[in-house]
């Protein structure tokens, strides 16, 4: 988009690509360090119901999409 609608040069790209990728590194090794201090089975508990819920509402948009 920035390059076809901005035109923008590579080094535009490459600050909008670093722009991008900062956050997650951030909050990525701020949310690591601090699980990291929790017990792992609550944590593992937690991850793995919110994953069945996020599959599980798939089939449910699919349904309320049509």
């Amino acid at each position: 988009m920035a390059i076809l609608v901005l035109n923008a040069t590579p080094a535009q790209i490459a600050i909008l690509r670093a722009a991008d990728l900062l956050p997650g590194f951030l909050v990525g090794l701020t949310a690591g360090v601090w699980v990291d201090r929790l017990r792992r089975r609550p944590v593992m508990m937690t991850a793995d119901i919110g994953r069945a819920l996020l599959l599980g509402s798939i089939p449910l948009v699919a349904f309320t999409c049509q």
